[in-house]
């Protein structure tokens, strides 16, 4: 199938134009692709549901110095754990 009008979003009047690469950045080429946002999401939410961290827990942003913007620091269930620094 070809390109569609209005990238197949709408019948209307789309209120936003298009991008000029729709026909290359899209839905199909993100599931082609195994590396895309679409699976990198997949798995972040196939590994939340495996950490009751992720799922239960509580985060506090924490800014410590001007080279790092802070850690998370969560709490599952009442045991205190904490992330790298992001």
């Amino acid at each position: 199938m070809g390109p569609r009008k209005n990238a197949g979003f709408t019948q209307g009047e789309p209120w936003i134009s298009l991008c000029d690469n729709y026909t290359e950045v899209n839905v199909a080429a993100a599931l082609r692709d195994k590396n895309s946002v679409f699976y990198t999401y997949q798995k972040l939410i196939a590994l939340r549901k495996t950490q009751p961290v992720l799922i239960w827990g509580d985060y506090q942003d924490l800014l410590l110095d001007s080279h790092q913007y802070g850690v998370i620091a969560a709490s599952g269930r009442g045991k205190p754990c904490w992330s790298s620094p992001i």
